[in-house]
């Protein structure tokens, strides 16, 4: 059980607390910059290509207007594009279309686009036939004839707007650099420059309906900027602008829009090892500053609060070394509140020190004290009588006394004598306050009101002498309340007076009540105090119950008093019983009442029964 007691509490060290703290603020400080800094950076991302995609467009629709693009042919301004459209509309081109697409091959197309002829040059279609006839046969006279024939056919036309495409589309680092015309209500593909991976690059596409959608009224969409849509699995940076071509009147009219593209999970891939760099480098960053901070926690903080801890546990304890000057040797220096606590502490135990002097000599003054104490309490029941029976040879009554001081010492008091063979004298008294000066008091009282009962008289005349002779001496204005009765143990004739005490019990006929004596003053206030006797005849059986005022205001936990009415009922529970039974009875229900509740009053009690002059003669 000493082993569980004595066990410390577990508990969590400071220094990890401390950098629990710091770490958590390094965490949340490091996560909002890197929050900023990556939405910051993906906003400058975002832009740099929104910017690239736009000034891609704009590139490209000016260079839609150089030749060999767009070329005159007397007052109307023509665009290859606008030639190009053409093949959407011919059936013959779309059934070598399907069939490039079945067989996978390029070539069949780009075989049929020779065999057409360039509006670019002013040939008639009889001119080209032949030209195309004498280069299948190999009579045509020039260097490149395949080059030649590639030129002034439509092939020609589309190779250019393609490397066209194929140059802006690298140059920018653009995905996917498109031209779109509308056919048939749809925006439809007419060439393309795309990145490897993004669509199957090839003549096959042209005719390819595109998400995009014309305008209610059919005609092109205006310019749109760059913004972000989802492509299946893929999310792309979308942009595109109106091709104008001049007609007569030098009107522009729209023939198609460029649309350029950006596949954003290239820059996402990248963005996401950007991240993991960065997060590896505030990682380490991370580490440094926890390592640091832990290093900073233990010399400034922990390692003095520590040896702090150390030398209080020693000093508590009272080991070798840590005496008056124990802790204040401590190697601590700091100028802080570490240092401050330093500096309290060693002045606390100074002050330990000093106190744990005055608690010895305060302690052994106690001791001494309460030996005094004690030895007061034995002089004390020393003069009660505690003997009994009290006078075992006489048969014609009966008594029995108690006293249970609320302090070491009391102030209450009981006696009883005999004056002569026919006189017994009985005698309580509580004296006002407790401890020492009422035990004090009290002793002086009982020697005065003794030794004047000793000289004889009434009960009267005894009070009345002692009161004077105690009132000529009483300084501290201290008073006692007395109860006194003479009884006659021939006649049975008890004559009492009464200075300020309790009503006594008298038991007649086997019934204890209350009998309502005529009071005098308390002892000890005027010295000219004159009581009076009155009487109390007993029959044999018949007995009379003292006590003083801490019976029946003794008081539960509640503040309740115990009350005559509960001592009479008590006494007449137990009224056939010999005075020490009736005492022990009163004593037993008195402490189960008070269910225990401090005392705070002396308990004294004292009962006689008179048996009656025969029992005496017999």
């Amino acid at each position: 059980m000493k082993e569980e007691k004595n066990a410390k509490p577990c508990h969590v060290s400071l220094a990890l607390k401390l950098n629990l703290v710091t770490v958590s603020v390094i965490l949340v400080l490091a996560g909002g910059l890197i929050a900023i800094l990556f939405n910051s950076y993906m906003q400058k991302i975002n832009q740099i290509y929104k910017d690239t995609i736009e000034r891609s467009l704009f590139e490209a629709l000016e260079e839609c207007d150089k030749s060999p693009i767009t070329y005159d042919m007397g007052n109307t301004a023509l665009s290859s594009i606008t030639n190009l459209c053409k093949l959407l509309g011919d059936n013959e081109f779309y059934d070598i279309v399907q069939r490039a697409v079945k067989e996978d091959n390029d070539i069949l197309i780009w075989n049929w686009l020779l065999t057409k002829p360039s509006v670019l040059f002013s040939l008639e279609e009889e001119l080209f036939s032949n030209m195309l006839e004498s280069v299948q046969n190999g009579t045509y006279e020039t260097a490149n004839p395949e080059e030649t024939l590639r030129e002034i056919s439509m092939a020609g036309e589309y190779d250019d707007l393609s490397d066209l495409l194929i140059r802006i589309q690298v140059l920018n680092g653009l995905d996917r650099l498109a031209i779109l015309v509308p056919y048939r209500g749809n925006l439809c593909l007419l060439a393309e420059s795309v990145s490897s991976g993004h669509k199957d690059v090839g003549w096959r596409n042209i005719g390819h309906v595109e998400d995009l959608s014309l305008n209610e009224d059919g005609s092109l969409p205006g310019y749109s900027p760059a913004d972000f849509i989802r492509d299946g699995d893929n999310i792309v940076l979308r942009a595109y602008t109106p091709v104008y071509v001049a007609t007569e009147g030098d009107e522009m009219e729209p023939i198609g829009i460029i649309l350029a593209e950006i596949n954003m999970n290239t820059v996402l891939r990248e963005y996401n090892w950007f991240l993991v760099r960065s997060m590896a480098f505030v990682a380490v960053l991370i580490l440094l500053a926890i390592l640091v901070s832990i290093f900073l926690t233990r010399r400034i903080a922990t390692k003095p609060l520590r040896l702090l801890a150390c030398g209080t546990q020693q000093f508590g304890k009272g080991e070798e070394g840590y005496t008056r000057d124990g802790i204040i040797s401590l190697p601590i220096h700091s100028r802080d509140e570490i240092g401050d606590l330093y500096h309290d502490i060693s002045d606390m135990q100074t002050r330990i020190v000093d106190y744990v002097d005055d608690l010895a000599r305060i302690t052994s003054e106690r001791e001494r004290i309460v030996a005094e104490l004690h030895l007061a309490s034995d002089i004390q029941n020393a003069m009660l009588p505690g003997v009994f029976p009290a006078f075992p040879d006489r048969m014609d009554f009966d008594l029995h006394a108690s006293m249970v001081p609320a302090k070491d010492v009391g102030g209450d008091f009981y006696g009883f004598f005999l004056i002569d063979s026919d006189h017994l004298a009985l005698l309580i008294a509580d004296v006002s306050g407790k401890g020492i000066p009422a035990a004090l008091f009290m002793m002086a009282s009982v020697i005065t009101i003794t030794d004047r009962a000793m000289a004889r008289g009434t009960p009267a005349e005894i009070l009345t002498a002692a009161n004077a002779s105690i009132c000529k001496n009483n300084r501290m204005s201290m008073f006692v309340t007395v109860w006194m009765g003479i009884l006659d143990l021939r006649t049975g004739k008890m004559t009492c007076a009464n200075a300020g005490h309790e009503f006594p019990m008298v038991r007649k006929n086997g019934v204890f009540s209350m009998m309502r004596d005529p009071h005098g003053l308390v002892m000890g206030g005027f010295a000219s105090m004159k009581y009076k006797n009155y009487e109390i005849q007993l029959g044999p059986g018949d007995a009379v119950y003292v006590y003083t005022d801490g019976v029946a205001e003794a008081a539960d936990p509640s503040g309740t008093f115990y009350g005559t009415d509960r001592l009479l009922k008590t006494l007449n529970a137990h009224a056939a019983a010999t005075p020490k039974e009736i005492l022990a009875a009163v004593s037993k229900d008195v402490n189960a009442f008070v269910n225990g509740a401090e005392q705070f009053d002396d308990i004294t009690m004292l009962c006689v029964e008179y048996k009656g002059a025969k029992q005496s003669e017999s």
